[in-house]
């Protein structure tokens, strides 16, 4: 039997153990194959199959995979057609892993209760033909969803014992690998989109502080989403344990087959970095939208908690969206630009939208000379983002006062 347990260095080794007993020593070419793959930008799942070249029996087995654990890690085991009542020793198989910086390995056995071992007790039966059998089903928590998980069998660990356990009976036929990558699986897309914050640029107008992050007193910015209120009551659950690197402050985008609200088909909030990129908060990649197709063309919105929401100019399509808003205006609202030029045609969301409704004027007001004077803590009135609400906030405000965006994307 083909068993062995190796330090690997560039991917994830996954062996299962199948052990049975038969009647049938007849070789056979044993297939493999993933099947029933599923991405929904979270957990990636799939179950691994096998067929031979005539129906056969198996005894100790081995299926090693090798993946790209920077796509994909942390595997989880369903075991299938392996059931306690046909003589197995249990439905919970003997399953560990180890991850390491260049890899890991996981082990995964079913054994035979000792009582039926040379007994009665059935192997694996091995369809022939175009039928498969399903081995078990094994899912991964999602790294980076723009990564192939190139899920691969590696033939030279891999092997199908006869019921006699000689593992040179069986021949290892195709092995077909899975490297589409997660977003795709689902129809879903990846949305990567840089934006500026007028309130949060530096001076130079080329990048935007992080002080919410890094301000006297440390972090600020809430590690869960902060859009579950109205007006957005978005009721994601993106959070993260340690603020991301060059966080400057959470943004909310969304999916819409129109430029209006009312045709957002998802939303996903991420941390827009002091560069202007918006990533997810834990994978730092651009951000998954698991419910959209790739074929569907989608207006991207982006709002923030006091800054005036944005649109592109037209629709976009395709698996993987790129677009920049600091180089490129969104669509506007009326008869003036919906973003405010800091310099040298780069441009940002206008400032001072603090109750989030598209439109700066006296309710925005009332908040700020609400929180003015509070400071070291997460408050709309903080149209800086500087940690302190103070007259500086209220410079940007008056200078954005009945500013407003398309009224179709206001939440």
């Amino acid at each position: 039997m083909k068993f062995k347990i190796n330090t690997i260095v560039s991917a994830v080794l996954l062996c299962i153990l199948l052990v049975g007993t038969s009647i049938n020593a007849e070789a056979a070419s044993i297939n493999l194959q993933f099947a029933n793959v599923s991405c929904d930008g979270t957990t990636y799942c799939a179950t691994v199959q096998i067929n031979a070249s005539a129906i056969s029996q198996i005894g100790n087995s081995t299926i090693w995979i090798d993946y790209n654990k920077d796509a994909i890690t942390n595997p989880i085991s369903t075991p299938l057609n392996f059931d306690p009542a046909d003589g197995y020793l249990t439905d919970t198989p003997q399953f560990s892993y180890l991850e390491q910086a260049s890899g890991g390995e996981i082990n995964y056995n079913i054994l035979l209760a000792s009582s039926n071992t040379g007994v009665t007790a059935p192997s694996i039966d091995v369809p022939g033909g175009t039928d498969w059998e399903d081995v078990a089903e094994f899912c991964w928590t999602v790294v980076d969803a723009t990564l192939s998980p190139d899920l691969q069998f590696n033939a030279t660990y891999t092997g199908f014992n006869d019921e006699t356990n000689d593992s040179s009976v069986h021949l290892i036929g195709s092995s077909a690998g899975e490297t589409e990558a997660c977003p795709m699986m689902t129809g879903g897309v990846s949305v990567d989109v840089k934006v500026f914050l007028e309130g949060a640029m530096d001076g130079a107008g080329t990048a935007m502080t992080t002080t919410l992050a890094t301000g006297f007193t440390g972090n600020v910015i809430p590690s869960e989403q902060p859009y579950n209120a109205a007006p957005w009551n978005y009721a994601g659950t993106e959070s993260f344990s340690t603020v991301p690197a060059d966080a400057t402050d959470w943004v909310l985008v969304q999916l819409a087959t129109g430029q209006a609200t009312a045709t957002v088909v998802e939303s996903k909030a991420g941390i827009a970095l002091s560069d202007g990129s918006v990533v997810d908060a834990v994978n730092g990649g651009p951000l998954t939208f698991s419910s959209a197709s790739a074929s569907t063309p989608y207006f991207v919105i982006v709002r923030h908690r006091n800054h005036l929401p944005i649109a592109t100019p037209a629709a976009v399509t395709g698996g993987s969206i790129t677009f920049d808003f600091t180089t490129t205006v969104g669509t506007p609202p009326g008869t003036f630009t919906p973003m405010v030029d800091v310099g040298g045609g780069i441009y940002a969301m206008y400032a001072g939208n603090v109750n989030g409704d598209g439109f700066v004027n006296a309710g925005d007001y009332a908040i700020w000379k609400l929180e003015n004077s509070m400071f070291f803590t997460y408050l709309g009135g903080d149209i800086n983002l500087d940690q302190f609400v103070n007259a500086a906030d209220f410079v940007i405000w008056k200078a954005n006062n009945s500013k407003f965006s398309n009224p179709a994307i206001w939440p």
